[in-house]
């Protein structure tokens, strides 16, 4: 879908705006151009059919553009997500890497390096005339996922699926041309950094990355129509965002990765745009929910896309009445069926063609739904079960600390401990702290604070609770 659509629009419409990244600027031609001499490179080393490619390159243009060739040479391939390292991903078989100075090494055996100040599809040699066919090979890319865990997981992008999946988004948001999407620095391995160039580039829309520290030099080059962020990236972009930067309000703003609170809510809206939607969806799935935003009450509640189901279902994984608390459970068409090699993690969170995405709510109706907190990380007190998010928020309010997470303990023949691990807390009495918090946590026996000096997180903002405890377990 996507390669003959580029070479197509290429031919048709050569000097439409395809890409900007950090300053640079490609039109459709220079695309295809770029794509060519990608390829090109990769054809050099003479690979066996069966050989990956990986590609741990920090400048997102120049991996789109070996992305898309691998794809067009019908080559599994994936990227190097944020800070991991090659072994940690667990992606095996791959026959070259494709690297810039700006990734640490991390594997061995044969690596194209990218020299700075590579300028890939500037050089018009290559004929972006010839007949491209899209290719028929089964395995795309490979994103990851750490929503249900806070771990990495593979999910392989399939063809048709990936075809068909994006097809749906175009047609549910009104994809066209015309629109101007500010992608930022979300990596391809991600699920909106891979979706949204692949369905951008399909229907000929503008895709803007910016990699630098002042992303608003770049929304206002372009006016972009969509701007994604996550809590997370929200957090970060508001935080240097200058008082005097004028609004976007032709921009929609989706949110998604993580609740979208009060507070940010009136960030968004006071500082940027009033055009806010809310979105439930996962790498895993796709999307499930989507909710216009205009106030603090449509906070509450996510509304069911009209290709998107859930359930809530009990622990034997029965379907429970509208109204009941369960865990939820989600499907759609074009949705991954498994984790990549990996049968023990697609058993726990795949099962009877339905999704666990590790999240505990109530479905209202077929239409609506809301989320209490989460099956893998909620504190479960001698049975009493409390959203780890419920506290975190309260304390975050009541002790004005950069950071909180809280998760709960087990203790043999005694009740479960609290851990809150706090991040420079600037109103902080823990005795008063802990008295406070027995209201809400009647069942613990003991409160414990640990001050530190950061909440491991996701790149896309989610906290990595395993590896609090993993610290837990080593003190």
């Amino acid at each position: 879908m996507v390669i003959k659509a580029i070479f197509d629009r290429a031919r048709r419409e050569p000097d439409r705006a395809a890409m900007s990244a950090n300053g640079m600027n490609w039109t459709y031609a220079q695309l295809a151009q770029g794509i060519l001499d990608a390829e090109a490179r990769i054809s050099s080393f003479a690979l066996p059919p069966e050989a990956r490619v990986g590609i741990a390159v920090r400048e997102l243009a120049h991996a789109w553009f070996f992305i898309l060739a691998a794809e067009k040479m019908g080559r599994l391939a994936t990227a190097l997500p944020g800070n991991s390292t090659a072994p940690q991903i667990g992606m095996t078989g791959i026959g070259l890497w494709i690297a810039d100075g700006n990734v640490e090494q991390s594997w061995t055996g044969p690596t194209l390096w990218l020299e700075e100040g590579t300028r890939i599809g500037f050089d018009e040699r290559h004929d972006i005339a010839k007949p491209v066919v899209e290719p028929a090979h089964d395995f795309r890319f490979v994103l990851y996922s750490s929503g249900t865990t806070g771990l990495y997981k593979r999910i392989v992008s399939r063809g048709a699926a990936r075809d068909a999946r994006i097809a749906l988004a175009i047609e549910e948001a009104r994809a066209t041309g015309e629109q101007r999407h500010y992608v930022g620095d979300f990596g391809p391995w991600t699920a909106h950094g891979y979706t949204q160039p692949i369905r951008a580039l399909t229907v000929g829309s503008l895709l803007v990355f910016e990699q630098r520290m002042e992303p608003w030099n770049a929304i206002l080059a372009h006016r972009p129509t969509d701007f994604f962020m996550t809590p997370g990236t929200a957090r970060r972009f508001f935080q240097t965002l200058p008082a005097s930067f004028p609004r976007q309000d032709q921009m929609k703003v989706t949110v998604s990765g993580g609740a979208l609170t009060p507070a940010l809510l009136e960030t968004i809206q006071s500082r940027l745009t009033r055009n806010i939607v809310q979105i439930y969806a996962s790498t895993e799935s796709g999307l499930i929910a989507r909710t216009t935003i205009s106030g603090p009450e449509d906070l509450l509640d996510h509304r069911i896309a009209n290709t998107g189901e859930i359930q809530a279902v009990d622990d034997q994984h029965r379907p429970l009445p509208f109204g009941q608390e369960g865990t939820l459970r989600v499907r759609r068409p074009g949705m991954a069926e498994s984790y990549f090699e990996d049968p023990v993690a697609t058993a726990e969170h795949f099962r009877d063609g339905w999704f666990y995405p590790g999240d505990v709510g109530i479905v209202w109706s077929e239409t609506r739904f809301r989320l209490t907190g989460r099956a893998s990380e909620v504190i479960n007190a001698n049975g009493d079960k409390i959203a780890p998010a419920l506290l975190e928020d309260a304390i975050r309010a009541e002790w004005r600390c950069a950071d909180v997470a809280v998760l709960s303990q087990a203790n043999t023949g005694a009740k479960d401990s609290l851990h809150i691990f706090v991040v420079d807390a600037k109103n902080l009495d823990e005795k008063i702290a802990k008295e406070s918090l027995k209201s809400l946590t009647p069942s613990f026996l003991r409160i414990q604070v640990h001050h530190t000096d950061a909440i491991p997180r996701t790149t896309t903002g989610k906290i990595q609770y395993r590896l609090l405890r993993d610290a837990l377990r080593k003190n």
